[in-house]
């Protein structure tokens, strides 16, 4: 198991379900089209869970449906910070064309956030749309490291 030092494990003590056998998994299948990856041991935060749930394509009937109703891949990164250990905020990284949608389906989103514009030249701008509370939320959260790490190849 050893290689080329992965995001998750430079940045926490525990990734995956159980790190304490040799035939743990880091990575590990909820369903056919459906990974999970766990991460915890970071100071101020409980857990992360990162969800990858792909398109349906080992089922044929879901893949005939594809072409008349397209889905993509999402994935969806939750984390859970300790209590006490930050305020209450509001942030959301979403595709363009998908945040009216994501704005009235979250009612705090609807109720704090509003639209801002990054000035990153990296940031891909024509794709993705930031919602935050507070103008200091993108600068503090998404830093230069952060931009390249997951926006070099968006």
């Amino acid at each position: 198991k050893s290689g080329p030092p992965t995001l998750y494990g430079k940045n926490f003590a525990l990734v995956g379900v159980d790190t304490k056998t040799s035939s743990s998994e880091i990575i590990f299948r909820d369903s056919q089209s459906t990974f999970k990856c766990y991460a915890s041991g970071r100071r101020n935060l409980k857990w992360m869970m990162t969800t990858l749930e792909l398109r349906k394509r080992q089922d044929l009937l879901c893949e005939l449906s594809n072409l008349v109703m397209p889905q993509s891949d999402k994935l969806i990164i939750e984390v859970s910070m300790n209590e006490g250990s930050m305020q209450p905020m509001v942030f959301a990284v979403v595709k363009k064309k998908l945040s009216k949608a994501f704005i009235s389906d979250h009612k705090d989103v609807r109720q704090f956030a509003k639209r801002f514009q990054p000035e990153q030249k990296d940031w891909p701008k024509k794709k993705l749309v930031v919602l935050q509370e507070s103008r200091e939320l993108f600068s503090d959260l998404i830093t230069d490291a952060t931009m390249k790490n997951v926006f070099d190849n968006y």
